[in-house]
């Protein structure tokens, strides 16, 4: 009896022991991009084990694990990862690095993170990370399960952080989180979208404007008044005219000619040649037919102004 009893406890403990072989920790960080996510696991163990299998609610797409870990897994509706482990009391931790796209669904313009695990052994502490895409943020306060999350940043991503210890054995870990884009069209009042379509389009409007029409017509297009005036005189001179004849012709002062000329030099509209006191103004070809002056009588010289105030030209 008492070898009968002696044999029952050992088998009752190396039941017990195998069935619950003690976990000291299994940490996840997610990396979601859309809807596909890449997941990093690291478990450590309390001591050399052989095999190790856990379950997850979701398919997997692909699976890689450290030197020491030959793991592989089977499932369509849900997963279960079985590995064959090579440890000892100095190498205790196991890496895994997968992929899935079940773990994030879009609906409606948002998103739904939902991970579930059963680990069939004890588990000192379980933590759990979840990256959201750069531009992504969480949509409300109670959009995040378990509740007892952390939400942190690394300054460029917002990240939500779970905690458990003493997690015990087929316990269900299941970590929910539903986030939106920062910007969302649906946020924005149908007023406010119809402005900036319109500052859009005005601004493309513009560019393909400067591009397709002629430099010169851009230049004419920007000509002010008086500009404008001079230029008309030349025109209809021919393309050549005295600059006197156009201080006749536009009732401007000496002054006002001159500056409006020396402007429509800088634009390339027009050039000049000195000929003796005065200038002969020349239509640029681009802007119109330039034809050569015709032949005038000659006439008997200016008087020579020396006023300060006047301008000779």
């Amino acid at each position: 009896m008492k070898l009968f009893a002696t044999v029952s406890a050992l088998t009752f403990i190396l039941l017990v022991s195998s069935a619950f072989a003690s976990l000291e920790y299994f940490g996840i960080e997610n990396n979601l991009n859309g809807i596909s996510t890449s997941s990093t696991l690291s478990i450590i163990f309390t001591e050399p084990v052989e095999t190790f299998q856990f379950y997850m609610q979701e398919p997997i797409t692909s699976l890689s694990t450290s030197e020491n870990a030959f793991c592989s897994f089977q499932g369509v509706s849900n997963t279960a990862i079985k590995c064959f482990l090579i440890l000892n009391e100095t190498d205790l931790n196991v890496k895994m690095n997968l992929t899935s796209n079940a773990f994030a669904t879009q609906n409606s313009g948002s998103y739904d993170f939902n991970q579930r695990f059963v680990i069939n052994d004890q588990i000192g502490r379980v933590t759990n990370t979840i990256v959201l895409p750069v531009g992504m943020s969480l949509s409300e306060s109670d959009s995040i399960s378990p509740e007892n999350a952390q939400k942190l940043t690394n300054g460029q991503n917002i990240m939500i952080f779970w905690e458990s210890n003493d997690v015990q054995p087929s316990q269900t870990l299941n970590f929910k989180a539903t986030y939106t884009p920062v910007f969302s069209p649906s946020a924005i009042p149908l007023w406010q979208m119809v402005i900036v379509g319109g500052v859009a389009a005005a601004i493309a409007g513009f560019f393909v404007y400067r591009r397709f029409k002629k430099p010169e017509e851009v230049v004419l297009s920007v000509l002010d008044e008086y500009e404008k005036k001079v230029m008309e005189v030349i025109q209809i001179a021919g393309g050549t005219v005295n600059q006197k004849r156009v201080v006749d012709h536009t009732n401007f002062s000496k002054a006002k000619v001159s500056r409006v000329v020396k402007s429509l030099v800088s634009r390339g509209v027009i050039e000049t040649e000195r000929r003796g006191r005065t200038n002969m103004l020349r239509l640029k070809k681009k802007f119109g037919t330039s034809k050569p002056e015709q032949p005038t009588q000659p006439q008997p010289p200016e008087s020579i102004e020396t006023s300060d105030t006047n301008e000779t030209i």
